[in-house]
């Protein structure tokens, strides 16, 4: 998985390299990959900064990459939408489109009303389920942060209509990321972290691919912090299939760069 810097902001499109050998350029300083536009801003919002994209976070699996990055940014938080640009042979060629999730993106309403801005995408594969999630935080009136969503895709290339995993406390910084180890009891369980308005750390686990999610659970500690980006770790090469979950583990800036753990696929943290 790349990061979320794994793009570049060029002229308000999403821009990507491609790998060497792929048309790219030789000079006297050797070999450079050629840059290919993945995505442009093609939002509608009055309040945008147009010909704008940004936060660009981009999942791969085996040749297959999705990118999502807010499009149209708005001065005073969040985008007009969520934008995704879909790749199937490695980066070379991209299809791309915005997320049926505000009202810019043909969204007319939500399990939390209508959303005029949306930010922080994050996407991760889930391989039980054969599905890839974006997450993100939706935004309404003066940039209110009023839930958290999910909107689903099979292909990378039709998307579901939103999911409120969670409404209400302000919630930010969220991520997601999903346990695709065969051998782990956890296996296509995804893991959602955010931190509501008060700063305390919150996770959530979806068990079927995105569509219905648990309450939100705190660490043992009551902890806060900003900014985790949840991974899982295979289970121990001697454990029997499925018979110990992957080791879920989150790096967050608190007092300090700290982590938490689930090993209970995430039933506590």
């Amino acid at each position: 998985m790349l990061a979320r810097a794994a793009g570049l902001l060029v002229a308000g499109a999403v821009i990507v390299l491609l790998p060497l050998g792929a048309a790219a350029q030789t000079t006297d300083r050797g070999t450079i990959p050629r840059l290919t536009e993945a995505s442009r801003d093609m939002c509608a919002s009055p309040l945008s900064y147009h010909a704008s994209q940004v936060e660009p976070m981009t999942a791969a699996r085996g040749q297959m990459l999705v990118s999502t990055f807010q499009v149209g940014r708005v001065y005073d938080g969040g985008s007009c939408d969520i934008g995704w640009a879909t790749s199937t042979d490695g980066g070379r060629k991209w299809q791309t489109g915005l997320l049926p999730l505000t009202i810019f993106g043909g969204q007319a309403t939500t399990d939390a009303g209508p959303l005029t801005r949306a930010s922080d995408p994050a996407v991760a594969y889930d391989a039980q389920d054969g599905v890839w999630l974006i997450d993100t935080l939706g935004l309404a009136g003066d940039a209110n942060t009023v839930g958290l969503f999910v909107n689903r895709s099979p292909d990378g290339l039709n998307w579901g209509p939103p999911i409120a995993t969670h409404v209400g406390d302000f919630p930010d910084k969220n991520w997601i990321t999903c346990d695709n180890w065969p051998n782990s009891a956890g296996y296509g369980n995804c893991y959602q972290e955010w931190d509501d308005g008060a700063g305390r750390i919150k996770m959530q686990t979806s068990t079927d691919g995105g569509l219905t999610w648990s309450p939100p659970a705190t660490t043992a500690n009551n902890a806060q912090g900003i900014g985790g980006v949840p991974l899982v770790q295979p289970p121990p090469p001697n454990a029997p299939p499925g018979s110990v979950c992957g080791r879920v583990v989150v790096p967050i800036a608190g007092a300090g760069m700290v982590w938490f753990t689930s090993s209970d696929c995430g039933a506590s943290w």
